[in-house]
């Protein structure tokens, strides 16, 4: 059975986790082989620990739990183990908002988001709800709907739609379309196709081509070819063969492998 646990950490930090045997997985943090978050921030103590028993979401539970009583920024775990959360910052204060019964938009506990008398969250208007909005959310501007609009979405103009666009949406000019385009793939210039550029695609260079670099395709380095490369293919570290990882290439987080890997796909790779 797994055990969901939360560690104090340095500098006011928290981290909740999940294992079967709370006292190794500890040692693991404290000897650097536990979580990003707890490598820059050690671990002082297990503060708390609760067997999961039928409760599948008490990890995520718990992580919202400490971010609402100590701050987002002080506290990681569950699918919120990356050190930055500023992509998905906004949906966890929707969340803890919903928890609290607080209106997402202006946090108040008076109302809810959708009583909200805030600025439509589409426009920043303060006349009108988001639902209630005629706000284009192609051109920005008032009157219609982006079904409706008639700005060219590949060139922004309004005295065409996309059909009739002469803009080639390759190199962006407006005398030719994209068949008709002689921009380079590869380096971007014209004059020329990918299949007659001079340029390595694997490193730029006008001085070889790709068969003739030197450069390495694991970590870029120019010394080395990529089956003299030193580094690990799965964590980019020096010192190790990606068979010999012991980082979940899920995850990035050392001590299991992927099919070990309790944290949910689609949160890591921040698919809704």
């Amino acid at each position: 059975m797994f055990t969901v646990y939360v560690l104090k950490c340095k500098s006011g930090k928290y981290y909740v986790g999940k294992t079967r045997n709370v006292n190794v997985r500890f040692q693991e943090h404290c000897n650097g082989f536990g979580s990003e978050w707890t490598r820059r921030y050690d671990p002082i103590k297990i503060v708390e620990q609760c067997e999961q028993a039928n409760d599948k979401f008490l990890e995520l539970t718990k992580t919202l739990e400490y971010m609402d009583k100590y701050g987002i920024n002080n506290v990681r775990g569950g699918p919120y183990c990356h050190m930055d959360l500023s992509e998905v910052e906004d949906f966890i204060r929707a969340q803890l908002s919903s928890v609290n019964g607080e209106c997402y938009r202006c946090g108040s506990i008076r109302h809810i988001a959708n009583e909200c008398d805030d600025s439509c969250n589409k426009c920043g208007r303060t006349d009108h709800f988001a639902k209630e909005c005629i706000n284009c959310f192609k051109c920005g501007r008032r009157g219609h709907i982006a079904s409706e609009c008639y700005n060219c979405f590949k060139c922004g103009r309004s005295d065409h739609v996309a059909y009739e666009c002469n803009n080639c949406y390759k190199c962006g000019r407006p005398d030719h379309f994209a068949d008709e385009c002689n921009n380079c793939y590869n380096c971007g210039r014209p004059g020329h196709i990918a299949s007659e550029c001079d340029n390595c695609y694997k490193c730029g260079g006008s001085d070889h081509y790709a068969n003739e670099c030197d450069n390495c395709y694991n970590c870029g380095g120019s010394d080395h070819f990529v089956d003299d490369c030193d580094n690990c293919y799965k964590c980019g570290r020096p010192g190790h063969f990606a068979n010999k990882c012991y980082n979940c290439y899920k995850c990035g987080r050392p001590g299991h492998f992927a099919n070990k890997c309790y944290n949910c796909y689609k949160c890591v790779i921040g698919i809704n």
